[in-house]
């Protein structure tokens, strides 16, 4: 698992929760 995916999935997470 590459740490750039996890860190795309993180910023993706983040802007989740950013728009909730």
């Amino acid at each position: 698992m590459p740490s750039g995916c996890h860190g795309f999935a993180k910023l993706v997470l983040l802007a989740g929760i950013q728009n909730f």
